[in-house]
């Protein structure tokens, strides 16, 4: 019933979007999922850390922090997008 009323459907990468397009990655669902993709509405993100990110460089943070202030930059950083919704 999910995938039904899903706008979009994500999955936890890539490779298995793709599995879960064939007979053998669904329980006889495949043909839904992949009307899913073919409208553009299935997709998969890539898992993982990313260890090039860095708060204390990143331009697009509203308040740049480090691990001597974390607490205090995630938070004027969460205020500051809850102000813009």
């Amino acid at each position: 019933a999910a995938l039904i009323n899903a706008d979009r459907v994500l999955t936890v990468s890539p490779n298995y979007t793709r599995e879960i397009q064939t007979p053998e990655g669904v329980f006889r669902l495949e043909s839904f999922v992949r009307a899913k993709g073919d409208a553009l509405r299935l997709g998969g993100i890539l898992n993982g850390i990313d260890d090039v990110w860095n708060p204390e460089t990143d331009k697009d943070l509203h308040e740049r922090y480090s691990v001597d202030d974390l607490e205090v930059g995630k938070a004027a950083n969460k205020a500051h997008v809850q102000q813009m919704l």
